[in-house]
């Protein structure tokens, strides 16, 4: 068995990803409600190195 969340639900099946890549994730949300924020479409991404240490931030600025 895979264990339990903090909240006890069952982790078995479904998918866990490190501290690093949460923080990498929550980022790149962060990014995407800044673009909405300035009315553009919500997207925002982080290019990230293999070790998880955050490279660059990309966001679109080009509206259609």
């Amino acid at each position: 068995m895979a264990g339990t969340d903090r909240r006890g639900h069952a982790l078995e099946g479904t998918i866990v990803i490190s501290t690093a890549g949460e923080a990498l994730l929550r980022r790149a949300a962060a990014l995407a409600a800044r673009a909405v924020a300035l009315g553009d479409a919500p997207y925002g991404s982080v290019l990230a190195s293999p070790d998880g240490e955050a490279r660059a931030p990309i966001v679109d600025y080009y509206r259609f």
